[in-house]
């Protein structure tokens, strides 16, 4: 089980909330960026952020929320990060062509899943991508709960999977803790999580909390 940490809502500044999870033993910096279209909410300190992040260690798992225009303007820059994986999201008008033009590049492609997507949706993407990013809030808001309605979508995710022979790798975000892990982890290879982690003092306990959750 590989633990990816998100910095969307940190108690501590942005360059130390970076530093911090470079010394954690969490596997990733999960990326979030948004456009304030795609999703409510909006990115305001993008070219921040991707300054800050030229000083990661750990391997970037970027997911982007963005339309088609902000999503091509915003790629060329985290290209220039060489993030290990980046997540889109299937509503995109031209999903395919990107999936292709980012494998191209040698990073790994998933496609998001919000909590009103079905993975009917999707089901025609699952052989072209490498992951599945499962968000189990809606995207754009760090400290939100849980949504439990996601549980049946890891469930049919993970039996597609199985039945088809796949590949992919399954990632959940939103609302991860000491509680509300034991009910994903079956169904899931990364766990992203966020204010569990950076809302704490010691963030390799927090990582060993959700680890060790059987």
């Amino acid at each position: 089980m590989k633990i990816s940490v998100s910095f969307l809502k940190s108690k501590f500044s942005l360059q130390e909330t970076i530093e911090k999870i470079n010394q954690s033993t969490a596997d990733f910096i999960h990326v979030d960026l948004m456009d304030g279209t795609f999703v409510a909410s909006k990115t305001e300190n993008v070219f921040e952020i991707l300054e800050c992040l030229k000083k990661a260690t750990k391997p970037l798992d970027v997911h982007l929320m963005m339309e088609k225009d902000a999503l091509q303007n915003t790629l060329q820059e985290v290209y220039k990060l060489n993030p290990y994986r980046l997540a889109i999201h299937s509503e995109l008008s031209n999903t395919l062509e990107l999936i292709d033009e980012i494998k191209t590049r040698g990073i790994l492609c998933g496609l998001a899943v919000n909590p009103d997507t079905t993975i009917e949706e999707i089901k025609n993407y699952l052989k072209d991508i490498d992951f599945v990013l499962i968000m189990s809030v809606y995207p754009g808001r760090g400290g939100q709960a849980f949504l439990d309605s996601t549980i049946s979508k890891l469930q049919e995710l993970k039996k597609i999977k199985e039945e088809q022979n796949l590949s992919f790798e399954i990632a959940i975000d939103g609302g991860i803790n000491n509680e509300t892990v034991s009910k994903v982890k079956p169904y899931c290879d990364t766990l992203i999580s966020g204010s569990f982690i950076c809302m704490s003092d010691d963030y390799n306990k927090q990582i060993t909390e959700l680890k060790k959750v059987p």
